[in-house]
């Protein structure tokens, strides 16, 4: 008789064991669905939220009060700008300091600008700092050409008032060094370039009627022309002084005057009231 109770009490804790796992699994499915339904509902009220709709009246309203809030602050860091750049202007800002503030005032200049905006003004940036380098580099190369030029003429001008034997070098570059330039040197044969510069001068002289022409020399053929010129030039060659005064180049043609070597004081002195430049020669015997 215990054993069939036990049986029978056996059957049933399985039937009811059974039947608590079926309503157990029910209800999870349940709340997770209950759970399921509350997220979509949430995420439909949060895309609703999103999709907030207004009127002509109010678009406009609210267009026009973003323009105006966006107007002020424009506003605002324009003059923030200004005050910065003052202070950029100042005499004590260090290099540093200019750096650090313009930093400041291109975030403020950028600010508000769209994303269309900010791809233009970094595009000119970049072609603004492009140009930059590149007139520094010409500016550098430019400085070096003039002192290279400068440098080559000074040089070739002396050397040539010494060969000439002239009084003084510098005195000769004094008076052509404006009238010489550096340019292309041709070959006589070929006529091409031949990849050096050379230094010629513009000298002005009077033809034979009187006008005045500019001639193209070579640095020697000019110093040359001003040598044979003693009229003009005389008083800056040691050759022309020393043999005489007005000697070469009379063209009143009244003959060769004494030499200055030859001169007494007195002579010397009345010669020289004429012409100032006129050197003194000590007498050889």
């Amino acid at each position: 008789m215990k054993s069939v109770l036990n049986v029978y009490r056996g059957t049933i804790n399985n039937h009811l064991t059974r039947h608590s796992a079926i309503r157990g699994s029910d209800e999870g499915a349940a709340e997770a669905a209950k759970k399921a339904a509350e997220a979509e509902t949430a995420k439909k009220e949060a895309e609703a939220a999103k999709k907030v709709e207004f009127t002509p009246e109010q678009q406009d309203i609210f267009n026009r009060k973003m323009a105006e809030e966006k107007r002020q602050w424009q506003a605002a860091n324009a003059k923030t700008v200004d005050e910065l750049k003052k202070m950029q202007a100042q005499a004590s800002t260090t290099e540093a300091q200019k750096k650090e503030l313009q930093t400041q005032i291109d975030q403020l200049r950028t600010q508000h600008m769209s994303k269309e905006e900010l791809a233009k003004q970094e595009q000119e940036n970049k072609a603004k700092e492009y140009q930059n380098q590149l007139q520094t580099e010409k500016t550098r190369g430019d400085k070096w050409e003039k002192l290279y030029h400068v440098e080559t003429v000074k040089r070739s001008l002396q050397d040539e008032a010494i060969a000439a034997d002239a009084y003084s070098a510098l005195q000769i570059v004094s008076i052509l060094e404006s009238k010489t330039r550096l340019v292309p040197e041709t070959d006589e044969t070929t006529g091409q370039e031949t990849g050096r510069l050379i230094p010629r001068v513009h000298l002005e002289e009077q033809d034979k009627d009187g006008k005045f022409i500019t001639l193209d020399l070579t640095v020697k053929e000019a110093l040359t022309k001003m040598k044979n010129t003693p009229e003009k030039y005389g008083n800056l060659f040691k050759s022309t002084l020393a043999g005489g005064l007005g000697q070469g180049g009379n063209a009143a043609g009244k003959g060769k005057k004494k030499s200055v070597a030859d001169m007494t004081t007195e002579e010397y002195l009345a010669a020289r009231a004429k012409e100032p430049n006129l050197a003194f020669v000590d007498k050889k015997d």
